[in-house]
């Protein structure tokens, strides 16, 4: 955000500074939507989130540049310091929506987070259920898709609306989740009940929120390079094979990520609860 710009180190966030930024972003563009447009909260607060985010991310992409073609980093070396960068945006995010979960009256949640929260019902923790291996790896495929064809036309942008909107899918699901389970008759303290769900699903998050952003900044700097080079330049070739080596590496977190999900997952639901 604009207002921390004075705290960068050399004009860059880090990645603590990104995590505080998502979750300030998050409480703020709800209390906005909520103050201006009341019935579309779960809808306007995520545009305004990915706006508010644009700057810094808008940084970490010139940073990324910098170390390729300054510092000397390979595009594979840069481009996971990137993907690490935003991931700490997007916990940030998620965390703050799922503070705003944790905080108010359930049906309020509810109410304010309608679209996101929809698939999960009246479901407590206990009772979720994670699905097969294939189901949760094709679901993943069409999501890595969309990330990666999002950021064709919208660049960043889009990609940032993507980040936002998972992370206001998975924060107030996650609460919801937590609490609920909280009021079953043995249920443990909201607060312990929501480290319990973080730890049993952060491992898979993890590996499938890693794809996306492989897949969406792929598709930024694929965007970038067919506006900025002809296609049969050394240099788009150099781009693309960078692009496809950042599919092929999304592929592989998200295809690990759906194989927790399936396996161990459950597993450790059984355990914690």
């Amino acid at each position: 955000m604009e207002i921390l710009q004075r705290y960068y180190d050399d004009g860059v966030p880090s990645n603590r500074q990104l995590f505080y930024e998502g979750g300030f972003v998050a409480v703020a563009s709800t209390g906005f939507s909520y103050w201006l447009f009341p019935t579309e909260v779960s809808l306007v607060s995520v545009c305004l989130a990915a706006i508010a985010c644009s700057d810094s991310v808008d940084r970490v992409l010139e940073w990324n540049r910098r170390l390729i073609f300054e510092d000397g980093y390979t595009p594979p070396q840069a481009n996971a310091r990137l993907t690490q960068r935003v991931f700490w945006l997007f916990m940030g995010v998620m965390l703050g929506f799922a503070a705003l979960g944790m905080s108010l009256p359930v049906e309020q949640v509810q109410e304010v987070f309608s679209h996101q929260v929809a698939d999960y019902g009246d479901r407590a923790f206990p009772d979720i259920i994670f699905g097969r291996f294939g189901v949760i790896l094709r679901h993943n495929l069409y999501v890595l898709l969309f990330f990666l064809l999002i950021g064709l036309p919208f660049r960043q942008g889009g990609v940032l609306f993507a980040v936002v909107w998972n992370a206001s899918v998975w924060g107030p699901s996650f609460a919801l989740l937590a609490r609920r389970w909280a009021e079953l008759p043995d249920g443990p303290h909201a607060a312990n009940a929501f480290v319990c769900v973080i730890a049993a699903t952060l491992p898979h998050l993890a590996l499938e929120a890693g794809a996306y952003l492989l897949a969406g900044f792929g598709g930024v700097m694929l965007s970038h390079s067919i506006a900025r080079y002809r296609l049969s330049s050394p240099e788009f070739t150099a781009v693309s094979r960078s692009v496809f080596a950042m599919l092929a590496l999304g592929l592989i977190l998200m295809s690990l990520g759906a194989l927790w999900e399936a396996q161990m997952a459950p597993y450790l639901v059984r355990l914690l609860t």
